[in-house]
């Protein structure tokens, strides 16, 4: 059911979405009294969901989405299969994609970590090799003096602990914002579990892989 709010002040006709899902909090906008979504049912899969499951659109009345990321992303898959059968379509994307990596503000930084170890783009396939399972995972260094140890983690829990991480290319160790040397990993281990568990969809356990 859908309802209007009236700004009294403005004269403004708002849209206020009621009823969309059944979790729900109270939330102030301005002269409104408004209910904040917590879960939101895609329109493609069916499924019920948090709302952190679903892109921001700011062209929506609720400002999300209305599929979830899982099938955002296989839509983007599948029609990446099919203009990728078109030669003049990929060379399009091939340049689209060097001049976003030209324009990348972290690669000069990024290209000097990759000098710090000099296996670095096959260090999966060297797990692989060992019987290691490393499906929808990225390798994480967590001490660049030990180039055999990593921690096998999720795309979105590699990013948000390079959120809170610095590297020092001198003495290839890794700190946290606040200066203290990451050079255990017990320290690391602690660490980075007190950064993940600020993050309700991430469920990321550290643990170590020596290979």
């Amino acid at each position: 059911m859908n309802g209007l709010v009236e700004n009294p002040n403005k004269r403004l006709i708002i849209p206020l979405l009621v009823g969309v899902c059944s979790t729900h909090t109270p939330n102030t906008w301005g002269f409104f009294t408004i209910m904040e979504i917590l879960e939101k049912i895609c329109f493609k899969c069916g499924e019920k969901k948090p709302i952190s499951e679903f892109y921001k659109h700011p062209k929506t009345a609720d400002g999300y989405l209305n599929k979830c990321k899982d099938c955002a992303k296989q839509d983007q898959k599948e029609n990446y299969f099919v203009r990728s059968q078109d030669d003049n379509w990929m060379a399009k994307e091939r340049l689209r994609n060097r001049e976003k990596y030209k324009k990348n503000p972290h690669r000069e930084s990024q290209q000097k970590t990759r000098k710090m170890f000099p296996f670095g783009s096959n260090v999966k396939r060297m797990l692989k090799s060992r019987g290691i399972d490393c499906a929808n995972k990225e390798a994480h260094h967590w001490n660049y003096n030990e180039l055999r140890s990593i921690i096998l983690l999720s795309r979105k829990a590699h990013r948000r602990i390079h959120n809170y991480i610095k590297i020092n290319r001198e003495d290839k160790f890794i700190y946290t914002l606040d200066g203290l040397k990451l050079d255990t990993k017990d320290k690391t281990k602690e660490y980075y579990e007190s950064i993940l568990s600020k993050y309700n969809d991430i469920n990321d356990k550290i643990e170590f892989v020596d290979f």
